[in-house]
């Protein structure tokens, strides 16, 4: 159990949020994605493995604790992104980082999870987007 993505876009369309899921097929396309979708604009809600989290990155610190959990990318560079987690209260979650080895190993652990490999939520509308970031 936990917040489904479907619930997620259901919250969204509440608050006038226009969320689409984006499930790439491999690790090419997602990192692709990624980087265009945040180079338009566009923060991408990205639903990992906790644990494959760098452990400096992670509230709780010893593994098993959390199952799927959400991040907010919102810069991506030639090494990797920049996201928040308000789960993490080091810096409030904010400005993290991972290397894109980092990404591809906590969303590729989405299976222990029960979770598809890749997961992300996008928003629909431009406007929007622009706006939240």
């Amino acid at each position: 159990s936990g917040l489904q993505l479907s619930t997620l876009i259901t919250l969204g369309k509440r608050y006038g949020v226009d969320l689409m899921r984006v499930t790439p097929k491999t690790w090419d396309a997602a990192k692709t994605q990624t980087r265009d979708r945040i180079k338009d604009g566009q923060p991408i809600i990205a639903l990992v493995h906790y644990d494959a989290l760098p452990v400096a990155n992670r509230l709780i610190k010893q593994n098993g604790s959390v199952k799927g959990h959400y991040i907010t990318l919102y810069r991506s560079g030639d090494t990797g992104v920049t996201y928040n987690d308000p789960y993490h209260d080091g810096t409030g979650g904010r400005a993290l980082r991972l290397t894109w080895e980092q990404l591809r190993a906590a969303w590729e652990a989405n299976p222990k999870d029960n979770n598809p490999m890749y997961a992300m939520l996008v928003m629909t509308n431009a406007q929007q987007a622009k706006q939240a970031a």
